[in-house]
């Protein structure tokens, strides 16, 4: 299959997510956020699990000092944040896929050619390999839920499947989410992604493009007496309002 080799800090692969959108880079980031917190909790002692508050300064084994503040982003459309966690049902399964992602990226850390670019929070050497994690993380979570081929493509009846019948929808949301399925299911294959900094890493972003597609057409979509009414989620509907 064709590789795209992402140069620069612009992925420009054709119906792939290109990370330009705030809102899901937002949703996302909460998303990870959510993961390490539960994970580090999970590997805590009892003793030192008692003397936390739910989310909140978290120190773990290693000595990693972790932050989990609450402002975590949801969807702006209902109560509900069912489309957070995407294909993310068994967390056994997640917590495989971050290793397995952290242990395939450790190289990359270790690379002294890339020690200087990594410095600096905004260069395109940093943003890139991040890019490239979360794609990676896509791609595995999808795959172990059987909802990807080996390709890494999508298979768009058990999407469909997975979607109805695991996910707690509200009867409100359903046909929206039917016509956003049938949207976004029209292109299911895609070209692998790698960066001249990850070298033969390499991905593929159907899982997190068709993330992208379905949570932008559920909010776009999402009926006004069901939009949740605070500050970013006014700002939100009112960026989508313009664009």
């Amino acid at each position: 299959s064709a590789v795209i080799v992402v140069v620069g800090c612009l992925i420009v692969a054709v119906a792939a997510y290109d990370f330009s959108d705030t809102g899901f880079n937002q949703l996302l980031a909460s998303s990870l956020t959510d993961l390490n917190v539960e994970r580090v909790r999970r590997h805590l002692s009892d003793e030192d699990r008692s003397g936390l508050p739910d989310k909140s300064d978290i120190h773990d084994r290693s000595g990693e000092f972790k932050k989990a503040r609450g402002h975590h982003w949801k969807s702006c459309c209902g109560r509900g944040n069912w489309m957070k966690r995407l294909g993310e049902k068994d967390r056994t399964t997640v917590e495989d896929c971050m290793l397995e992602i952290n242990n395939r990226f450790e190289p990359i850390s270790k690379n002294g050619h890339l020690t200087e670019s990594f410095d600096d929070m905004f260069s395109c050497a940093k943003i890139n390999v991040k890019k490239m994690r979360v794609t990676c993380m896509g791609e595995c979570i999808g795959k172990k839920a059987g909802l990807l081929r080996d390709s890494g493509n999508l298979r768009p009846q058990r999407i469909r499947s997975y979607i109805n019948n695991e996910l707690n929808q509200e009867d409100w949301v359903k046909p929206i989410i039917e016509g956003a399925l049938d949207k976004c299911l029209q292109n299911t294959s895609f070209s692998v992604w790698t960066t001249l900094e990850t070298g033969d890493i390499r991905c593929n972003p159907a899982m997190l493009s068709f993330h992208h597609c379905i949570w932008k057409e559920v909010e776009m979509n999402c009926p006004e007496i069901q939009r949740r009414q605070d500050p970013k989620c006014l700002e939100f509907y009112q960026n989508v309002t313009r664009s």
